[in-house]
């Protein structure tokens, strides 16, 4: 009987490890004043249940000094989104495209919408954040090309971005049902063939303007969709579920949490639509909330109390709690 209990233990274990569950990291951290659990449970990836649980809390009421410990979870899987491509996801983990091939018994470049990716053979994630991968892609072309032969890891959501249009776009010009494509496929880059003329400065500007205005279209969609914590799907927003969900649907990889969307991108001076705004409203001067800029001093998020909405940035709540913007497109 002791036998096959050690045999089972083993299989269990085993198991564990090769489908790449989660790992539950420890963090023990000393409350300050205006913390809150609902605020430590966005920042480690937990539920506030799961902290009041594991400290034998009987309320959410913590209070400056205290101890806390948190078992943060992180994934060493990736589910792949529409747009995604291989050399997107890999720089995003800090992998080559062949290790990510080989962690996954991969003989083409070809993944698809809804597949899930080990990103480790033994369950040790990876530090990188997402953010790397929409730095590595944002840069625009001002190539007159009006055609272009897809090489090993492109991806639509690249190859769009390169060239200042929409993923959407490339596919209806090119008759696409599907975001795959292939290695020495020919795709339009423009719906009537014209060379583009534009010059340069022109180009950038541009090439984040159709973007843009499709996930603030995107994001529009979702008006009225109730507020729900941890919520990433229409169903249900939290703030930086609905920023992940409008930017993966349109190719572009972000960060989940409203702290590491501040941590990444690039700085911005100048508002312009498509910008992420954020703002602290936890009392303690730290992220807290993040939304996306649809022109006009407005932005559009998800709120806790009325879903999601557009707000004023000078509004008497918004305003004095604006902490600055950052740019992914």
């Amino acid at each position: 009987m002791k036998k096959s209990i050690k045999l089972f233990t083993t299989a269990a274990f085993l198991s564990t490890t090769l489908l790449g569950v989660t790992q539950a990291h420890a963090q023990e951290i000393t409350v300050k004043s205006g913390d809150t659990l609902s605020l430590y449970a966005k920042q480690y990836g937990v539920s506030v249940k799961d902290i009041e649980s594991q400290n034998k809390l009987t309320s959410d009421l913590i209070y400056a000094g205290q101890t806390l410990n948190i078992n943060s979870t992180s994934s060493n899987t990736y589910t792949v989104k529409s747009g995604d491509c291989l050399s997107v996801i890999a720089k995003a983990n800090g992998l080559t495209v062949s290790k990510l091939k080989s962690l996954n018994g991969l003989s083409s470049d070809v993944i698809y919408p809804g597949q899930t990716l080990k990103l480790s053979s033994t369950g040790t994630t990876t530090s990188t954040t997402t953010t790397t991968a929409s730095k590595a892609t944002t840069t625009s072309s001002n190539s007159t090309a009006t055609t272009y032969k897809v090489k090993s890891g492109d991806c639509l959501s690249v190859i769009a971005k390169k060239y200042g249009v929409t993923v959407s776009q490339l596919k209806s010009w090119n008759g696409l049902s599907s975001d795959l494509i292939k290695v020495g496929q020919v795709l339009k880059l423009t719906s009537s063939g014209q060379t583009q003329t534009q010059p340069e400065v022109k180009a950038q500007t541009e090439s984040v303007t159709p973007l843009a205005d499709q996930i603030i279209k995107d994001a529009e969609s979702y008006i009225g969709v109730p507020y729900k914590y941890g919520g990433s799907t229409p169903s249900g927003f939290d703030c930086s579920g609905l920023v992940n969900y409008v930017f993966a649907k349109e190719g572009v990889a972000v960060s989940r949490t409203s702290a590491s969307l501040y941590a990444g991108g690039s700085h911005v001076s100048s508002l312009q639509k498509g910008d992420l705004v954020f703002f602290t409203t936890n009392g303690a001067g730290t992220v807290s909330h993040v939304g996306i800029y649809i022109g006009n001093n407005e932005f559009i998020s998800a709120t806790s109390s009325h879903g999601v909405m557009i707000n004023s940035l000078s509004n008497s709540y918004w305003g004095p709690r604006y902490l600055g913007a950052k740019r992914y497109l």
